[in-house]
C-alpha cells in the first residue's frame, strides 16, 4: 500500500427493519397523558424531599443560633420541585415498551440507559392497578410476575388503561399454555 494512497470508506447506514415486521413489534412510548402524571409525582417527591430537608436546616439553624435564611430555603424548596417536574418528564420520554414473539421488552433512560425482556414463557401471572390518579387519567401500571426469586416482578406505570389490558391478554395465553402442558 503506498503512504499517500487513500482507502475508499463506504458510509454506514441504518439497517432497515425487515418488511414482514408487524407494526405491533415498534417500540410504542406511553401515552402523552402520562407526561403529567411522571411530571407531577416526581415534583411532589422532590418537593416533600426539600420540605424535610429545609425543616432540618431551620431546626439546625435556630439551635445553633445561625441566622435562618428564609428566601433561600423557598428557593432551594422551589429548586427542588422545578428539577422533579423536569426529571419526570424526561423519564416520561424516555420509556417505551413493546411485545414481540421473544416477549415483554420495556427501555427506559436516556443517559443509562436499561432494557428489560420478560419472556412469554416466564410469565406467571400479571396484576393491573390503578391508583386515583391513573384512573381519573384512564392510566393503569402493568406487573409481570416471573418465575425466580430476584426481580421476579416487572412494573410499567402509566400506561394507557387498553393497553395494559391488551398487554395482559396478549401474555396470559402463554402462560396457560404452559401450566396446561405440565
Amino acid at each position: 500500500m503506498l503512504l499517500g494512497a487513500r482507502l475508499a470508506v463506504t458510509p454506514l447506514t441504518e439497517p432497515e427493519a425487515p418488511a414482514s415486521t408487524p407494526e405491533s413489534y415498534q417500540w410504542r412510548p406511553l401515552p402523552p397523558v402520562a407526561r403529567w402524571v411522571y411530571s407531577l409525582d416526581t415534583a411532589i417527591g422532590s418537593a416533600v424531599f426539600a420540605g424535610l430537608l429545609v425543616a432540618v436546616l431551620v431546626v439546625f439553624s435556630l439551635a445553633q443560633d445561625w441566622p435562618v435564611y428564609p428566601v433561600a430555603y423557598a428557593s432551594a424548596f422551589l429548586g427542588y420541585a422545578i428539577l422533579g417536574f423536569v426529571r419526570g418528564y424526561l423519564r416520561w420520554k424516555h420509556t417505551a415498551w413493546r411485545l414481540d414473539d421473544t416477549g415483554f421488552r420495556i427501555t427506559r433512560g436516556w443517559l443509562w440507559k436499561s432494557e428489560t425482556l420478560v419472556p412469554r414463557v416466564r410469565v406467571q401471572h400479571l396484576d393491573i392497578d390503578r391508583g386515583p390518579i391513573e384512573r381519573h387519567y384512564d392510566l393503569a401500571t402493568l406487573t409481570v410476575y416471573t418465575a425466580g426469586t430476584t426481580n421476579s416482578a416487572v412494573s410499567l406505570g402509566s400506561l394507557a388503561h387498553a393497553d395494559a389490558q391488551a398487554l395482559r391478554d396478549a401474555l396470559l395465553p402463554a402462560a396457560r399454555a404452559d401450566v396446561d402442558t405440565l
